[in-house]
């Protein structure tokens, strides 16, 4: 094991070995740096995250009566 790795900036930024969907226990032994363990559980956290604000969007626009109709009437004496 090198202390440096080989790939240049760009090949890092890119990943140019995908990363897996979900981090799971045994990431280190499959050769993924501790970067990027820590980049496959925040996309996965973000992922998480998003999905339930969508869910909450679209429960709270159920929620919001979008047909609403105001009588006003004005009296005179």
């Amino acid at each position: 094991m090198t202390m440096y790795d080989q790939r240049t900036v760009f090949e890092k930024m890119t990943h140019s070995r995908p990363l897996p969907d979900e981090p799971y226990a045994d990431m280190y032994k499959d050769g993924y740096s501790p970067y990027e363990i820590i980049e496959t559980a925040n996309r996965s956290i973000m992922r998480h995250h998003y999905a339930v604000m969508e869910e909450r969007a679209k429960a709270q626009e159920s929620q919001i009566p979008m047909d609403v109709n105001f009588n006003v009437e004005t009296r005179i004496k």
